[in-house]
């Protein structure tokens, strides 16, 4: 296929689009370690500054299959992979594609390293609490007795709170 200066114009917008995209996945990596720290240090406000970044990493990213789809017609390839598309391409350009796609590839993997391991750690931290709950089973009447050996108290809640809520 011969690249007009539309395909070309094409290929550096999408270029441009990808590093980008590169550039946010990168910054992401020091909020996904923010959130495992968090996670293992159980702070939930480092959990929530985390958890808003990740937000926004989302609402940068939420177009991405359509702006792909716009420059694959463009560019007048079928959609394929970033690879797929640095192989046809001439030498110059599929060169750097092919490099911008390598660092795709190791930047994605490790959000994804970060993001797993968020993940294990708080199904290990739900399950840690659903252990407990299950041992401990159904909270238990908190009765107490007056010299009598009258019930004075038969709930979790004092009776003097009980009316006033």
């Amino acid at each position: 296929m011969a690249y007009s200066k539309q395909h070309y114009k094409a290929l550096d917008d999408l270029y441009d689009y990808m590093n980008g995209i590169l550039a946010i996945y990168r910054d992401a990596i020091p909020v996904l370690k923010d959130e495992l720290d968090a996670i293992i240090g159980e702070d939930t406000e480092k959990l929530n500054l985390a958890m808003n970044a990740q937000q926004a990493v989302i609402l940068k990213t939420r177009d991405f299959d359509e702006r792909m789809a716009e420059f694959g017609k463009l560019i007048e390839v079928p959609n394929g992979s970033l690879r797929e598309l640095a192989e046809n391409l001439p030498a110059g350009e599929g060169q750097r594609f092919a490099k911008l796609h390598e660092d795709l590839k190791v930047t994605i993997e490790e959000v994804l390293f970060y993001r797993n391991k968020c993940r294990e750690m708080l199904t290990a931290g739900m399950h840690k609490i659903e252990r407990i709950l299950d041992g401990s089973g159904n909270p238990q009447e908190n009765t107490t007795y007056d010299s009598t050996a009258s019930e004075v108290q038969t709930s979790l809640f004092p009776k003097s709170l009980e009316k006033k809520i």
